[in-house]
């Protein structure tokens, strides 16, 4: 199984589908020290544009983890997904210049590309990544007849999405590498697998449909076959949306929802199986933030829709990202500074 490829440059027009969410069945403000921290977005407020829409050419990368990223992030609107970008301080909020759906963006691990899913009436799914470097639109065609959530391989050379085929008709996982085109599938799974994210070492964590509401974590090598046996991770964890692998690869986080109540965002700690309620209620797709130490999620205590917001540790808020009466999810940091990603070509 393979794929071609069709790069573009950007700034051209294309037509629109309805978007879906990831889901396997049915589918104190930052520093005030940050180095491109501008006017808006301190103390927790903010958000939503809030200091100059900047993303001009590239400037270098300085050591250590960024303290100010772009994030990216799906808008909902009118069923019709739209690909965003604002800084970690709630500034410089810009839209990508598409007009098809557009979902689940994911940052490579230079941070010199962003992978998408792509809806579109006419061409239907197609992966997509943009080179940030070259201002190019790869579009990566492949016989997938739904596909959702790519995510990175730590060597940046492999995504891993969850999609369904003719011959699979239940999502489960697959790897497409992208020097090649080449396609494999990792994941088997009777009612499927998704939600999944990979951790340095490579392990890929996923969350798997097993019965009814029931969804558990697991985890396989993405370099797995459909005959690998999987770990299973999480027993009875209600599973809403995805798990999240934290940078130290000795955390996950996801968000659970038993029974008919509100979801909670969950800390797993991998080594004794211990878990904790951080954030609150309606939190879900946690993304940690370069270095560890933050997390921005998509959070709904704000009032009417979802809005991007970036929390600490322990899931209090740092900063409210966007405000908007549309639902935005799926947010995914940059490992580098915004200065150092230059988003002026799309």
């Amino acid at each position: 199984m393979g794929c071609s490829f069709d790069v573009t440059p950007r700034g051209v027009a294309r037509s629109q589908q309805d978007s879906g969410r990831d889901l396997i069945a049915g589918d104190a403000g930052l520093a005030a020290t940050d180095a491109d921290a501008a006017t808006g977005g301190s103390g927790g407020t903010g958000g939503e544009g809030a200091g100059a829409a900047d993303g001009g050419p590239a400037a270098t990368q300085p050591p250590g983890p960024p303290k100010n990223p772009w994030i990216a992030f799906t808008r909902i609107e009118s069923s019709f997904g739209q690909l965003y970008f604002v800084k970690a301080d709630g500034s410089g909020l810009r839209q990508f210049t598409g007009a098809a759906s557009e979902q689940d963006p994911a940052w490579s691990p230079d941070g010199k590309q962003l992978a998408f899913v792509q809806f579109d009436a006419l061409m239907g799914n197609s992966l997509h990544v943009l080179d940030f470097a070259k201002g190019t639109d790869t579009a990566i065609k492949e016989s997938f007849s739904k596909l959702t959530r790519p995510r990175w391989s730590p060597d940046g050379k492999t995504l891993v999405v969850a999609a369904s085929t003719a011959a699979v008709p239940v999502p489960v996982l697959f790897r497409v590498e992208l020097a090649s085109g080449a396609t494999a599938q990792i994941t088997q799974s009777v009612n499927g697998d998704g939600g999944h994210d990979i951790a340095a070492d490579g392990s890929l964590y996923f969350v798997r449909h097993l019965d009814g509401a029931l969804f558990d974590i697991f985890s396989v090598s993405y370099r797995a076959s459909p005959n690998t046996t999987a770990k299973r991770v999480t027993t009875g964890s209600n599973v809403i949306g995805g798990v999240t692998v934290h940078p130290d690869s000795k955390r996950l986080y996801y968000s659970s929802a038993p029974g008919t109540t509100s979801s909670s965002l969950i800390e797993l700690t991998l080594a004794n199986a211990r878990k904790r309620t951080i954030g609150d209620p309606g939190d879900e797709e946690p993304r940690a933030l370069p270095g560890g130490k933050k997390l921005v999620l998509n959070r709904r205590s704000f009032g009417a829709g979802s809005e991007i917001a970036v929390v600490d540790g322990n899931g209090k808020l740092l900063q409210r990202c966007t405000s908007d009466p549309d639902f935005d999810t799926a947010p995914d940091a940059s490992p580098l500074q915004s200065a150092a990603v230059d988003l002026s070509k799309f």
